[in-house]
């Protein structure tokens, strides 16, 4: 057990290293930069349309009288965070610093 905790604590030595951290997380933050401006431009069409969907959808008899504006807001900050995150990965994984052959 002993050489078994010295191996962890080993390993987690050279993961903290500054090379092994830059390489991790530089491409990462540049895709969730990269993801973030998208999204920021590109934010009012996705909430109107996502709105206009959450409205469209929901049956008029019994959502009358309830403001949806809400709704369309939630489903939009889901959808966004729910497209963007594997985007932010997949941009992360195919930039020079970890290519493809190399994430795995």
């Amino acid at each position: 057990m002993d050489r078994v905790i010295k191996a962890v604590s080993g390993a987690v030595q050279s993961m903290v290293h500054p090379i092994i951290l830059a390489v991790m997380v530089v491409p990462m933050a540049i895709a969730l930069m990269l993801w973030v401006a998208v999204g920021w431009l590109a934010w009012d069409a996705w909430n109107q349309a996502i709105q206009a969907y959450a409205t469209a959808w929901m049956p008029e008899s019994w959502t009358a009288g309830w403001d949806l504006a809400w709704l369309g807001l939630v489903l939009a900050l889901m959808g966004a965070v729910i497209a963007l995150a594997p985007l932010v990965i997949v941009t992360s994984c195919s930039s020079p610093p970890c290519s493809p052959c190399r994430c795995s």
